[in-house]
């Protein structure tokens, strides 16, 4: 089993925004049908067992997701905004319905100007997720409040933050953690004159300190261990590099550096990523967007398949996640109100040499309506 944060799609979109006294306010809710080629994100090993003893299950299945955004301006040089989602997706085949999953998630930003370059901002995020009390569930919560400061430097904006996250993974509180948060980036935009594409690139560094409520692991040792050791630590640093080209067509590119230095026996890890993306418009007012992203992985160690003492099953680091994408979405509006999508996303591991297979296609059809009342 592994932990992966899910991102809803898009579906039948309902948007209503209402604009007054400097403030904004937008209604959006969409619904869309999907089929899942492996509802249940199985995993096989290299010899081809199961590593959750079940086998890929397909399914029809139907998402939906209503959000609240909205900004307002306290002050001359202070602004206020806040958005707040709840999202569902559940299945129609009986034995992938367990695999169903509520989510609900918000932020809040609060931005205060101090002079003519230079802003600062707090700002607080919440992510949740609902699926049942199964040991095998992906069911986790994240809280992250961060402050940072903005200042215009040469051409560029460079971004100085920090924060603290708290993380809970419910079906196995052995991989719940807590920690501060760090990030520095620098975005420098370019704009094209006469006709000329507009560009952009950003470079940032993060870093994150995870203390777990759990104890490390040890060669050799059971894990987790039956006596304590000493709690888990990991140092997680992403060091990032993205380049985004807008003219008649957007193209980006970008690629990034995950280290994760753990104390833990197995939980060590060095992972490279790097993605393509395009939004290109084609006739009959079509558009469309693609991105592929490659991920490959190398563990300090060999991965022990641990399992937990109690159920038997088997427990895997969130940092497990090695899976390359490809994503591909065909959009056309209809009128002013309406617009219809076809998405399909392949995801995959084999890349990666890793000891575990993942493999799943999901197709998603939705229908869009959105209402302006301003």
């Amino acid at each position: 089993m592994r932990l992966a944060a899910l991102s809803v799609g898009t579906g039948v979109v309902v948007s209503v925004s209402v604009q007054a006294f400097g403030a904004t306010l937008s209604l959006r809710s969409e619904v869309g049908a999907e089929y899942d080629s492996n509802a249940n994100r199985a995993e096989t090993l290299e010899n081809g067992s199961s590593l959750q003893a079940e086998t890929p299950i397909s399914s029809p299945g139907g998402r939906g997701l209503v959000s609240l955004e909205g900004s307002a301006k306290l002050a001359s040089a202070t602004l206020f905004s806040a958005t707040g989602r709840a999202a569902a997706r559940g299945y129609s085949n009986e034995s992938a319905r367990p695999e169903s999953v509520t989510i609900l998630s918000g932020t809040f930003t609060l931005l205060q100007g101090l002079g003519d370059s230079t802003r600062a901002t707090a700002s607080a995020s919440y992510y949740d997720a609902f699926q049942g009390a199964r040991q095998d569930s992906r069911d986790f919560r994240s809280v992250s409040p961060s402050a940072a400061l903005l200042q215009q430097l040469g051409p560029g904006r460079l971004v100085l933050g920090g924060g603290y996250r708290w993380f809970q993974f419910k079906p196995a509180p052995t991989l719940d953690f807590a920690g501060p948060t760090a990030v520095a980036a620098y975005r420098l935009n370019s704009q094209g004159e006469d006709g000329a594409a507009d560009w952009s690139v950003s470079g940032s560094i993060a870093f994150e300190k995870r203390t777990f409520s759990s104890s490390l692991c040890i060669r050799g040792e059971d894990c987790p261990p039956l006596v304590s050791r000493g709690s888990r630590e990991d140092n997680f640093t992403q060091i990032g590099l993205d380049v985004v080209r807008t003219a008649n067509h957007l193209l980006g590119a970008g690629a990034a550096v995950q280290i994760n230095a753990s104390n833990s026996f197995g939980d060590g890890l060095t992972r490279g990523l790097a993605h393509l993306e395009s939004t290109i418009l084609l006739p009959w007012g079509l558009s469309l967007a693609s991105r592929a992203e490659i991920s490959l992985t190398r563990y300090d160690q060999s991965i022990p398949i641990r399992r937990d003492p109690v159920s038997g099953l088997a427990i895997a680091s969130i940092e497990d996640e090695g899976r390359s994408t490809l994503r591909i979405e065909l959009l056309r509006p209809i009128g002013d109100s309406f617009d219809v999508s076809a998405r399909w996303i392949g995801y995959t591991n084999e890349l990666g040499g890793q000891t575990v297979r993942y493999r799943r296609q999901v197709l998603l059809f939705s229908l869009g309506v959105s209402l302006d009342l301003l």
